[in-house]
């Protein structure tokens, strides 16, 4: 939280009132936003919605919309479609720019909650998912179904779905095969609560940004 300083009035009856200290937050900003890097990968450490564009006015639409939603985050935030549409460039720049939240893939969502069945002293991942200001769920649908990952995603999208926390799904699949994956009632929640739901489905742009990611990249 903010940290306040005491400051007296003089000619005021010796009324003592708080004032933020604008150093100190900053301070407490700074901390936050590296909580938010710590689960973002170091690929987007620097992204910002300003690097992206693309060539559909339907995508060009979809870029605008997230940045109105960035302004004011509220319900679910889908993107979905092909890869290497930057559909995570946009998820952690949105998270950066609050400083408050985290990044987590299906698959890693996954693995570190299954190391709490047998470590008892292992992060409790899904009670992070479930508070966390803003959450970016990435990668749903790259991996099979488990006995578990019906209960660990109902579990996570209702508690942010009834707390109306801000959370944003990436997925390379869309329409009923995202509904077939997730199940009728994740589906359901996720509906009700989506500000909208986005498809980027240009050509993958990775390998004109070859350049880019090796700039600055140290020799082994």
């Amino acid at each position: 939280g903010p940290s306040w300083k005491s400051f007296k009035h003089h000619g005021s009856g010796g009324i003592v009132t708080h004032h933020q200290c604008q150093e100190c937050s900053k301070v407490n900003l700074d901390a936050e936003l590296g909580k938010v890097l710590e689960t973002v990968p170091s690929l987007f450490h620097k992204a910002t919605l300003d690097e992206l564009s693309y060539d559909t006015e339907r995508c060009r639409k979809s870029l605008a919309y997230c940045r109105t939603w960035a302004d004011k985050p509220r319900g679910f935030l889908l993107l979905l479609g092909e890869v290497g549409n930057g559909k995570t460039h946009i998820a952690c720049s949105i998270l950066i720019h609050h400083r408050q939240g985290m990044y987590i893939t299906q698959n890693s969502l996954l693995n570190q909650h299954r190391r709490t069945y047998n470590d008892r002293e292992a992060p409790d991942v899904l009670k992070e998912c479930i508070q966390t200001k803003m959450l970016v769920l990435d990668e749903i649908g790259v991996s099979q179904k488990g006995n578990d990952l019906s209960v660990i995603l109902n579990d996570i999208i209702n508690e942010r779905y009834v707390n109306k926390r801000p959370t944003l799904i990436i997925s390379n699949l869309a329409g009923q095969e995202l509904e077939d994956y997730l199940g009728a009632r994740i589906s359901d929640r996720i509906q009700q609560a989506a500000s909208a739901l986005l498809n980027f489905d240009e050509e993958s742009k990775r390998s004109s940004c070859r350049d880019k990611y090796l700039e600055g990249q140290d020799e082994l």
